[in-house]
């Protein structure tokens, strides 16, 4: 059995890495690919990790891009997660990504909500290379 559609702790998933290799080793997996979206961050972990254990890691990505009626999710498996091209690719994400934030809380600001990135980070559920998945509770 296999599983080819999962999130690291990386983007907006619950575990590490070698977390997703554990619980896939338990449940008796031959092979995952962890997908995190716009991001190969946690794909060096989880291949290293691997190596120690009985199960293939398909190295894959979930990229999110918008199109005429709405977004669409597109997934790569067995990518070169150290191209640099790729690598240039996702940073220039990130950093549309970063400024949409900003733009975000500059409207709550406009609004009259006073808040800042690092106080939405700090209230929500995942925070890393992802947008914050926003609060599990009050500002």
């Amino acid at each position: 059995m296999i599983d080819l559609h999962i999130h690291s702790t990386v983007s907006d998933g619950e575990l590490t890495p070698s977390q997703i290799i554990d619980k896939a080793c338990q449940l008796k997996l031959n092979a995952i690919s962890i997908t995190d979206h716009d991001t190969v961050g946690g794909l060096q972990e989880a291949i290293e990790y691997s190596r120690t254990k009985n199960i293939e890691v398909i190295p894959g990505i979930e990229l999110d891009t918008s199109i005429k009626y709405g977004k669409m999710h597109i997934l790569g498996y067995y990518i070169d997660y150290n191209s640099t091209e790729l690598k240039k690719i996702l940073n220039i994400i990130k950093k549309d990504r970063d400024r949409r934030n900003k733009r975000f809380i500059d409207c709550f600001n406009k609004l009259g909500i006073n808040i800042t990135l690092d106080e939405v980070r700090k209230h929500s559920v995942r925070t890393n290379n992802r947008q914050a998945t926003f609060c599990k509770g009050t500002i």
